[in-house]
Order: C-alpha cells, then sequence, then structure tokens
C-alpha cells in the first residue's frame, strides 16, 4: 500500500481540523455578541499582543492565541484555539509565513485578520540567508522554506518598528471603536514616548561592546542587528523546528572559526541541547537571545528588548 505524502496527509488534517472548528463555533455561535459589540482583540504571539493591550489597555479586552513558551514556526493550533476567537472582533497577526496557522482559526470562526507589517521596511527572507555557511541541500531538496510569503517576519524586534505596528493598531482600533479613539491615541503617545526611550537605551548598551559580529540560533534577529548596528555571522539552525544536518554544522563550525565568533545564542523555545552540545564541541560560549518574551523578567517587548541588548553586552 502507497504511504501517504505530507501534502495529501496535511490536506485530510487541515479539512478533518476545520470541521471539527465549524461543528465547535457553531454549537457556540447563538451566544455570540453581534460584531459591533464585540469589545475583544486577540493577537497571535506575545509581542503583537503586548503592543496591543497596551495601546488598548482598559478600552477593550486582548486575548493572545500562541500558549506562552510555544513556537510560532512549529505551532499547530486546535480547535478549541478557534473557539477562543468568537469574541473577538479582529485577529492581529504578524503573516510572512510565521502564523500562517491564524488563517485556519480565522475562516473557523469568521474573525477578520489585520497583518500589522504595514509601513514597515520588511527584510527578504533569503537576504544572506547562510550565505558562510552553506545551505543544507538535504532541506531545500524537500522543498522546506522558513517563511513562505518572502520576507523575515521577525519586525517587531526593534523599536522603531514597534512603533509602527502600534500605530496599525490604534488606527484599526480607532476605526473598529470610533467612541474610544481618543483613549487609543492617547494611549500611543505614551507608548510611543516608551519605546524612543527604550530605543535610546538599547542603542547605548550596545555602544560598549567591542565585538558587533554575533551568531544566533536561527534568523530571527536581522530587524534588530539592523537596527542596533550588529551583524549575524551565521544561524545554528537554519529551518525553525529542524535539526540541521552534519554537514551544515561541519560548515558552520569553520564559519564561525573564520569570522572569531565567541559567543552562540540559544533561544527558550527550542530545545537547546544539540547547540549546547555544538558550542563544547567548538570551544564557544553560550548566550541566550528571547525574539518573543512572556517569560518572567521579559513580560513585556520593551523588556525583551532590553533584555536581549544586556545579553549581548554581556557575551560579547
Amino acid at each position: 500500500m502507497k504511504k501517504p505524502n505530507k501534502k495529501t496527509m496535511y490536506a485530510v488534517s487541515l479539512v478533518t481540523f476545520l470541521a471539527v472548528a465549524v461543528l465547535l463555533v457553531t454549537a457556540l455561535s447563538s451566544d455570540r455578541p453581534k460584531p459591533e459589540n464585540r469589545d475583544h482583540v486577540t493577537a497571535t504571539i506575545f509581542p503583537i499582543f503586548d503592543i496591543a493591550r497596551t495601546v488598548g489597555q482598559d478600552a477593550v479586552t486582548v486575548e493572545l492565541l500562541l500558549p506562552p513558551g510555544a513556537e510560532p514556526h512549529t505551532f499547530e493550533p486546535a480547535p478549541s484555539d478557534a473557539v477562543k476567537l468568537l469574541n473577538s472582533s479582529v485577529l492581529y497577526a504578524v503573516g510572512q509565513g510565521l502564523d500562517n496557522w491564524a488563517g485556519r482559526l480565522s475562516d473557523a470562526a469568521d474573525t477578520p485578520i489585520v497583518t500589522v507589517s504595514e509601513g514597515i521596511a520588511l527584510i527578504p527572507a533569503d537576504g544572506n540567508d547562510h550565505e558562510e555557511a552553506g545551505h543544507d541541500d538535504e532541506h531545500e531538496e524537500e522543498g522546506h522554506h522558513e517563511h513562505g510569503d518572502g520576507y523575515d517576519p521577525h519586525y517587531w524586534l526593534n523599536a522603531g518598528n514597534a512603533l509602527i505596528i502600534a500605530e496599525n493598531i490604534a488606527a484599526d482600533l480607532s476605526a473598529r471603536y470610533p467612541d474610544k479613539a481618543e483613549v487609543f491615541l492617547t494611549n500611543l503617545a505614551n507608548y510611543r514616548e516608551s519605546l524612543l526611550d527604550t530605543d535610546r537605551k538599547v542603542r547605548e548598551i550596545l555602544s560598549g561592546i567591542d565585538d558587533r559580529n554575533i551568531s544566533t540560533f536561527h534568523g530571527a534577529f536581522k530587524y534588530y542587528a539592523q537596527a542596533y548596528d550588529l551583524s549575524i555571522t551565521a544561524e545554528f539552525e537554519p529551518y525553525p523546528g529542524r535539526d540541521p544536518s552534519a554537514r551544515y554544522l561541519s560548515e558552520l563550525a569553520s564559519t564561525l572559526k573564520s569570522s572569531k565568533t565567541t559567543t552562540l545564542y540559544s533561544e527558550p523555545n527550542f530545545n537547546a541541547q544539540a547547540i549546547e552540545v555544538f558550542a563544547k564541541d567548538n570551544g564557544l560560549k553560550l548566550g541566550q537571545l528571547d525574539p518573543l518574551g512572556g517569560a518572567p523578567g521579559r513580560d513585556s517587548l520593551i523588556k525583551t528588548l532590553l533584555y536581549n541588548a544586556n545579553e549581548i553586552h554581556r557575551n560579547q
């Protein structure tokens, strides 16, 4: 008997998901308030959630879809997640291939999606990815690509882009809830000052490092590096959620040696065992950068940006 391929299995999984989700939503929709009366909004990942709740504050209730500690690249939503959108007037998403799973939830719950990247200068996903360390042909042949829409989705990772996201969300909230527009704009003005102050602090922290070459766990920090004059030497895991091949690691070791890189940075939402072994085998220090936040001490985007700056300053 022929084994079903990945596309067939995904299609079956998607159909099953949608069928179950529609049944759940239909069963609960009788109590669903009319869209114009809903004062709930939802965000796919923590950084967008944090920006939305800062702009919305007490004027709207903001919900988070991605559970704390989950990884958006590999997240598989359950039908029950669609139910979370029943009382939401909108779902704020990153787009660019990071949270494509949100589309299934949106369709099931009949909740519109707003991608918050408008006005941001997006970096092409391919950019300089793995040029020095080489492509992993095993994964290339499988047709795997981290971000199917062609742009790096981690654009929230500098204060300037975070401000643009906040402006986009404030504009959308003001259009949905015009009677609360003044509140949103006031909150936005206060947040703008906090983000500008954060930007100054990050630059001040990073001004004290001599080695501005960093090597990250995966390709999440291009916007951060671009904004704060850092250079990303290489990435340990070119495809999030998939272990790098032996050949890739061999080429990576050569790249790090030639660039005189001394520190590798892991991420809290990925298994660190492989990178710990690699760092030990190659005499490298191991730090940790957090692209998502949400953990104690990083329970806001601003705290996460400052945490990353201090971690780089401590290790470089």
